[in-house]
C-alpha cells in the first residue's frame, strides 16, 4: 500500500478567489469509512463512482464536469446496500460529461478538465470540498496532488 501523504487545507479567507480558481468538488464512492478506520486507510479500498465539479467562476469554461463510472459487477459488488438501493439509481439524474468504462479514464478525464479550467482561467485550481474524505479518496484514486479547500 503506497504511504498517504498529509494533506493541508487552506482556509476561507478574503481575496483567495484572486490567486485561485475555486472548484467545488463532491464525489460518490462505494462505502463509507467503517466506524474506527482512518480515512486515510478507507481512501485506499472505496472505489470512486462519480466526480462532479462544478466553478465559483463560471465565466471561464468548461465551468462544470461531472464524470459517472460504469458499474460492472466487480463494482457492484463492492458497494454496500445503502449505495446500491439510493446511490446507483441516482447516478444517471444528471447527464454525464464521461461515462468512463475504467478508472483510469475516469481519471484522465478529470485531469483534461482540471488542465482546461487552469487554462482558461488562468488559476491553479483549488477544490473545495465539504468532507476531508473527499480529498483523500480523489489523491489515492489519481495518484495527484491538489491545493483543497475545506
Amino acid at each position: 500500500m503506497t504511504p498517504t501523504r498529509r494533506i493541508d487545507f487552506r482556509r476561507l479567507e478574503p481575496g483567495l478567489s484572486e490567486h485561485f480558481d475555486i472548484l467545488c468538488l463532491d464525489t460518490e464512492f462505494t462505502r463509507l469509512p467503517h466506524p474506527k478506520e482512518a480515512v486515510w486507510n478507507w481512501s485506499g479500498q472505496a472505489r470512486i463512482l462519480s466526480i462532479g465539479i462544478a466553478a465559483l467562476d463560471a465565466r471561464s469554461v468548461p465551468s462544470t464536469f461531472y464524470g459517472v463510472r460504469d458499474v460492472d459487477r466487480l463494482l457492484r459488488d463492492l458497494c454496500t446496500s445503502f449505495v446500491l438501493q439510493q446511490v446507483l439509481p441516482a447516478l444517471d439524474a444528471a447527464p454525464a460529461d464521461i461515462a468512463a468504462a475504467t478508472d483510469r479514464d475516469l481519471v484522465a478525464s478529470t485531469h483534461r478538465f482540471l488542465k482546461s479550467r487552469r487554462a482558461s482561467s488562468g488559476k491553479p485550481p483549488l477544490l473545495a470540498i465539504d468532507w476531508l474524505g473527499d480529498a483523500y479518496l480523489v489523491e489515492a484514486f489519481n495518484g495527484s496532488e491538489h491545493q483543497w479547500l475545506l
